[in-house]
């Protein structure tokens, strides 16, 4: 009777395991739910220098929100990065698909560029700390052209699926001529060709959290004297003499300019310095004005997400 007593007791003990096992096994599946993140470069971008379509690979991160007070909280990488590369689509995008635990508050972060990118324009130890070298920038170059944003998720569960429009982390700087056919016309032949434009911006940031957006860093940028771009801007007697990136602040900045023309003969053929220039990350920069006549007064303009101008002060 001993025997048996304890044969039923051993099956019962064997039957609440397997049950509790199962248990274990319903609750660790309900633990996560699926992100589905559909990641375009966005319709803003379709514009002259840089219009998205050279960012090709994407980066993914996820960064899971820890709790430091009641007011104050830290974004701590949970897993490696995943990277895709895009497919030959239109418009431009990637799809994303993450498993994430429930009851937690994330951040995905994500960064897409060009493979065509100086080596070590930006480096990455994650998407929390995007360092920028400006030696590595190009003036006049699209491959500097880089997007980033991030989604937050708090408490979800099931199944989710969003939609993320990447921007540019980068302001675009540009020079523009409004008296470029006059000295053209007025000059021997072969010497617009010659012309070169030398950039040199200071007191702007050369470090990025893609997770909370915000910059750091006081760096200057010098670029090289490079042929003028000789491109049309917006009407025929407007002219790019030339095009260049830096870091920008999700809010409006200023920072110090300088652009040198030259043409072979002339070292200083011009010399244009512009105190406190107003820059933005996804927006321009415009400094128009008569750079090779004898012109002094340069009308900036600092356009929203590369369209419409909101910003126009007249130095």
């Amino acid at each position: 009777m001993k025997k048996v007593f304890c044969l039923m007791a051993a099956i019962a003990a064997l039957v609440t395991a397997v049950s509790c096992n199962k248990d274990l096994e319903n609750v660790a599946g309900d633990e996560y739910v699926t992100v589905t993140y559909n990641v375009s470069t966005g319709s803003a971008t379709k514009v002259s220098y840089g219009n998205g379509t050279l960012a090709t690979d994407l980066t993914v991160q996820v960064f899971r929100k820890d709790p430091v007070s009641a007011t104050d909280s830290t974004w701590t990488l949970t897993s490696p990065a995943i990277t895709k590369t895009k497919l030959n689509t239109s418009p431009e995008s990637w799809t994303v698909t993450i498993k994430l635990a429930k009851s937690y508050t994330y951040r995905v972060g994500f960064w897409a560029q060009s493979p065509s990118v100086p080596a070590g324009a930006f480096t990455i130890t994650d998407l929390s700390t995007v360092a920028v070298d400006y030696s590595k920038f190009v003036i006049n170059n699209d491959s500097l052209d880089v997007f980033c944003n991030y989604a937050e998720i708090a408490n979800m569960s099931g199944t989710l699926a969003q939609d993320v429009e990447l921007t540019r982390p980068l302001s675009q700087i540009n020079l523009i001529a409004t008296d470029y056919s006059d000295y053209s016309s007025s000059v021997p032949s072969g010497s617009t060709s010659a012309v070169k434009a030398a950039v040199r911006i200071t007191g702007i940031p050369d470090t990025l959290n893609v997770i909370t957006k915000a910059t750091r860093g006081n760096a200057t940028m010098d670029l090289a004297a490079a042929p003028v771009v000789g491109d049309v801007f917006e009407s025929t007697t407007n002219y790019y003499l030339s095009m260049a990136y830096i870091l920008g602040n999700q809010a409006e900045a200023v920072a110090d300019a300088n652009f040198v023309l030259s043409n072979g003969t002339q070292a200083s053929l011009a010399n244009i310095s512009v105190s406190n220039m107003p820059y933005r990350a996804n927006y321009k920069t415009n400094i128009i004005g008569a750079m090779f006549t004898g012109g002094v007064t340069y009308h900036v303009v600092i356009a929203p997400a590369f369209s419409t101008p909101a910003y126009e002060p007249t130095l």
